[in-house]
């Protein structure tokens, strides 16, 4: 087997094409993943052609750049929603909780997991560089939305086309371009050092809660039942609650309801009122009210515009 041969069996040997059901919104994406285990970097390419909800709330240990290439969309992270366009690149910090919003129906974006622990080790610059240890512990915010940087912007291009058509020495360029975004960051796009032990504390305080909703969104939930499973208070818990969501509780609850909503409208299985009673509305009428403040639209017009889709 030659060297090149080789090379692209290594850069390629986890990687896959292939078209995925996304759980929020029921439309077919096409997502191209790339990884390798020879460099500290996992790489999605994501391909959408359905207006509504990209991905639902979650959050990652790990800090993720965006770099969004055809489309609109807005990402909510942290309570803050950053619009994108073209060449914009989005930074989710680590345990930030964040999702995503698709306005177009023609959307390209890459997803960028840098685990920097994995680059700095390999390099055993962690107990000699003082703020790698920040870096490495998450502690280190750096600013969300990042228009039109042209360095950061072709340092990520390079990463894609080493990935995309590996040759001889990618891994190395692949891993030198690492370090050149990790300085750029730090460089220009650094905001605040959490203090040790701070970085997960207001996201883990939500997970519990979160995690209760994403499986019993259709239930009848109070406020105090979700504040007692985060053992908060009430009135903290809305104030939590909303700072890290951008939305109440209740009213999250029904936004978690809408999305799910569209992807069974989107899947052409089930009625409007079937759908209604699935999500957990009891009333039908009220289900498109609600459907209607957040889509715009009402569900049945909404099916009729994803028809073709």
């Amino acid at each position: 087997m030659s060297e090149k041969n080789i090379l692209l069996q290594q850069l390629q040997c986890q990687n896959c094409t292939f078209i995925c059901k996304d759980r929020t919104q029921g439309n077919a994406r096409k997502c191209s993943r790339f990884s390798c285990d020879t460099v500290s970097l996992r790489v999605a390419r994501i391909q959408s052609g359905v207006k509504g909800p990209m991905f639902g709330e979650h959050w990652h240990e790990q800090m993720q750049l965006l770099y969004f290439k055809k489309g609109a969309a807005a990402i909510h992270c942290n309570g803050e929603s950053h619009k994108l366009a073209p060449n914009d690149i989005l930074i989710i910090n680590s345990n930030e909780i964040h999702y995503g919003t698709n306005f177009s129906t023609d959307t390209l974006y890459y997803i960028l997991k840098i685990d920097f622990r994995e680059l700095f080790y390999q390099k055993k610059l962690y107990d000699k560089i003082p703020y790698i240890e920040a870096l490495l512990e998450n502690r280190l915010l750096f600013q969300y939305k990042i228009h039109n940087d042209v360095v950061l912007n072709r340092l990520i291009e390079v990463i894609l086309k080493e990935i995309e058509n590996p040759i001889i020495g990618s891994e190395i360029e692949i891993q030198a371009n690492l370090f050149h975004i990790a300085a750029h960051l730090l460089r220009h796009y650094q905001q605040k050092v959490l203090p040790i032990n701070h970085a997960l504390q207001n996201a883990d305080k939500l997970r519990a809660a979160l995690s209760y909703l994403e499986t019993h969104y259709q239930e009848n939930i109070s406020l105090d039942f979700l504040a007692a499973i985060a053992v908060m208070s009430p009135q903290h818990f809305c104030r939590l609650f909303k700072k890290l969501t951008g939305r109440r509780p209740m009213d999250y609850i029904n936004f978690l309801r809408v999305n799910k909503a569209i992807f069974l409208l989107n899947d052409k299985k089930l009625n409007v009122s079937e759908i209604a009673a699935v999500v957990g509305f009891n009333d039908i009428n009220y289900f498109s009210r609600v459907f209607k403040k957040y889509q715009m639209v009402s569900p049945t017009q909404f099916q009729k515009n994803n028809a073709d889709f």
